[in-house]
Formats: C-alpha cells, sequence, structure tokens
C-alpha cells in the first residue's frame, strides 16, 4: 500500500499555524506558484508547515498539490538515468549506519530514566 504523506501530515500535525502569514487576507488559498514549490520541497520548513496545514484543510489546494506530484513523478521518470559518483552507496550507508546509532542511544537513555 502507498504511503500518501499529505495525509500523514494531515492525520498526525500537532502544530495547526505555523507560518501562514504569506496567505493573503483576500484570498484564502495559496498560490499555485507557492503550491508548486511546496510539492517540489523547495520550500523552508515554516513555509513548508504552513502549506501543510493549509492543504490539510483545502480540498482545491490539496488536488493542486497531488496533481503537480504527479506531473513531478511524470518526469523524474522519464530523465535520462544519472550515474552516482564512486563511493555514493558506501557513503549512504554510512549515513543509515549512524543514523541507527544516534536512535539507539536516544532509546537506551530514555530506558535508563
Amino acid at each position: 500500500m502507498a504511503i500518501d504523506p499529505i495525509r500523514s501530515f494531515c492525520r498526525y500535525k500537532s502544530v495547526i499555524n505555523l507560518g501562514i502569514s504569506f496567505l493573503r487576507a483576500s484570498d484564502p488559498h495559496v498560490s499555485d506558484i507557492e503550491l508548486l514549490a511546496f510539492a517540489a520541497g523547495t520550500r523552508d520548513e515554516k513555509k513548508q508547515s504552513g502549506i501543510a496545514n493549509h492543504v490539510c484543510e483545502c480540498a482545491r489546494c490539496r488536488a493542486f498539490v497531488r496533481s503537480m506530484e504527479h506531473v513531478g513523478g511524470i518526469v523524474l521518470e522519464n530523465l535520462p538515468p544519472t550515474p552516482l559518483a564512486g563511493g555514493s552507496y558506501a557513503a549512504v550507508m554510512a549515513q543509515i549506519d549512524l543514523y541507527g546509532q544516534v536512535e539507539r542511544g536516544h532509546r537506551e537513555g530514555a530506558e535508563r530514566i
């Protein structure tokens, strides 16, 4: 089953009103340009969060974001493959191992408390 990141965020969000100041008072919708940037993941964390909150509540904007994600997927599927730099796989695996060690350390520390 595919994970729907928008629905997942909406279901588990805990902060409702972060960074919504960029919404215009006369128009409650985020601009298409902002939604496109949101779908591409190119906004800073505060704006991403504010737009995500709006998208959770707005069916129109949610549909637009989903359609832009679909278009982005089609574009990526049709790009020619790009070879990875030497050592890329090993570097990613090292980061994953490091993350696992940090997570284990947090869990072990929490168990001692």
